[in-house]
């Protein structure tokens, strides 16, 4: 039986350096001021930076050291492609590398920073043929979505489609040196990823506060950004151009981020790499969709913790609580079901097979094998 933290011994870590608020993309040169270097490397997605109409401004606050600008990253990059980045940041001679955009464009950055200490090869390190153990470059992380939490977390997600493999670099140095959380950078983001990576942050806080890896501190970011997102989205969605209501989402997301980054994900998350690589759902669609599933799971183990998720969402039992994910999965736009994303019981077995991830699924609370994953996805099929 799990049993909850107690205030014993709590053990929390995030060195990150965060700057959040509107315009606090300004304050790039005084952060660049207290880093060594001139050569600084930006690492975006394509036409990203166009499409926000900042690269000219980007390129005033860097001042009179060197940009050089990559903008290769796709959404779920492949090895290749964070590879293509680390060679141009050491061909241009970086000493900073400045992340701007999703979660995508970020965690290759953080990769890339990593990675040019520690031999140049992103194969290499995943494939644990050497590690992470010379600091990363100094980094500057600046989210443009309001959900991956990847600006405050020392890891980063590649994949390989065609051979339907995800993998993760992680290492403590990877931790951003800072974070500039500006939300005028959200405000013309998609709906439709507005509504998937806020629900990927609600996926980080839920999955944070059902952790074996869980502590007091991380607990309090959880529930708060729970409550925070669970207010903020809708207002979000209906309401797009709302300074007020983009701040407020990227703050929950924020909370998510930090308590994530000490207790990592869990059972959706690994759940969803098969949704993607398979079916193509989008990560947040996919990462958010059997919460209310693995909610009803857990509660076999700890009723208390999971009905303190469901207050967190304004519900008064875990069934209400559950029921109330799903409401706002619809709210935002996104489906509520396996069979409305074309996923049927051949693709549940798909996913039952491919789900199980032990840097995922293993933290948990209640310990999950095949038929516990098949109980999950069944409950939202």
């Amino acid at each position: 039986m799990y049993k909850a933290p107690e205030f014993t011994v709590t053990q929390f870590w995030n060195p990150v350096k965060i700057t959040f608020g509107a315009d606090s993309l300004d304050r790039l040169p005084e952060i660049l001021a207290t880093l060594p270097g001139r050569r600084v490397t930006l690492i975006t997605g394509a036409d990203l930076i166009e499409a926000l109409g900042i690269l000219d401004h980007v390129r005033a606050l860097v001042g009179d050291r060197e940009l050089s600008v990559y903008q290769g990253v796709d959404p779920n990059p492949e090895v290749e492609q964070a590879q293509r980045a680390t060679d141009f940041a050491r061909e241009h001679g970086a000493e900073v590398i400045l992340g701007i955009g999703g979660g995508s464009a970020l965690d290759t950055a953080k990769i890339v920073a990593a990675t040019i200490p520690n031999g140049g090869n992103v194969a290499a390190i995943l494939n644990k043929e050497c590690t992470v153990s010379a600091a990363s470059l100094p980094t500057i992380m600046v989210p443009t979505t309001a959900g991956t939490g990847s600006e405050v977390t020392r890891w980063g997600t590649l994949w390989e489609h065609e051979a339907k493999k995800k993998y993760s670099m992680e290492g403590m140095t990877m931790y951003p040196t800072h974070a500039v959380l500006d939300p005028k950078l959200t405000l013309t983001l998609p709906p439709v990823f507005t509504a998937a990576t806020g629900m990927d942050a609600l996926s980080h806080a839920m999955e944070s506060y059902w952790s074996k890896n869980a502590n007091p501190v991380s607990d309090a970011y959880a529930l708060e950004a729970v409550r925070r997102i669970f207010e903020a989205l809708p207002l979000v969605m209906n309401n797009p151009d709302n300074l007020e209501h983009r701040t407020r989402m990227l703050f929950a997301s924020l909370l998510a981020g930090l308590a994530f980054s000490n207790t990592k994900t869990g059972v959706a998350h690994s759940l969803s790499y098969p949704m993607t690589l398979n079916f193509g759902v989008i990560h947040g669609q996919a990462s958010s969709i059997t919460l209310p599933g693995i909610m009803k799971f857990n509660a076999e183990v700890s009723l208390e913790r999971m009905a303190n998720l469901a207050k967190a969402v304004g519900g008064n039992s875990v069934d209400s609580g559950a029921r109330r994910i799903q409401v706002l999965l619809q709210r935002v736009g996104l489906k509520s079901s396996l069979s409305e994303l074309g996923i049927d019981a051949d693709g549940i077995e798909v996913c039952v097979r491919e789900g199980y991830t032990p840097d995922r699924a293993g933290h948990n609370l209640r310990d999950v094998d095949a038929d516990g994953l098949r109980e999950v996805l069944q409950s939202v099929a």
